[in-house]
């Protein structure tokens, strides 16, 4: 991406909400960065599993891919840069608020989410990806792509265990 079009995108800005999964981790040592790392860790092992470990360690080294934590996003434009905003299902309305008015010149969100996967609300309509769906739906500035459960290209097996989990049936 960054090395096809240099002058367009300058940078990678990964973030997400920082929620946990039925859990607590507590107290996380380290710098914003280290601490975020258990949160962006499905963006970095993707861009590795593309790229390689060593290019993408190089990206990072040079701020070409930056992590960077929601909470610190305000009165921040983000200019020529694809911000990746994963878990998005986790945002308050407030917070999709705040990042979706940080953008700036040249710049591309993508922000991504599934309303079954909310570990902050259990009524999909009052999390930040619905708020921000529903509010920008018309907008042609603003692509919008909702996946089937027919999309789903990684293992075969998991079509079979989500139409388990959500109650369809599924003769093996």
């Amino acid at each position: 991406l960054l090395a096809k079009q240099p002058d367009k995108y300058k940078r990678i800005i990964i973030t997400t909400p920082v929620i946990e999964a039925d859990e607590k981790l507590g107290f996380l040592p380290g710098t914003v960065e280290e601490k975020l790392a258990p949160y962006t860790y499905s963006s970095m092992y993707l861009f590795e599993k593309i790229l390689g470990k060593q290019k993408v360690e190089r990206m990072v080294e040079r701020g070409h891919i930056h992590i960077m934590a929601l909470a610190y996003l305000r009165g921040v434009n983000i200019d020529n840069s694809v911000l990746i905003c994963e878990e998005f299902q986790n945002t308050t309305p407030r917070q999709a608020k705040t990042l979706l008015t940080r953008i700036g010149e040249n710049s591309k969100f993508i922000l991504n989410g599934d309303y079954s996967q909310s570990d902050r609300y259990k009524n999909h309509k009052e999390c930040g990806l619905f708020f921000s769906m529903d509010r920008l739906k018309d907008i042609p500035q603003i692509g919008i792509f909702e996946f089937a459960d027919s999309d789903i290209v990684r293992n075969p097996i998991i079509s079979i265990i989500l139409k388990r989990f959500n109650g369809d049936v599924e003769i093996l």
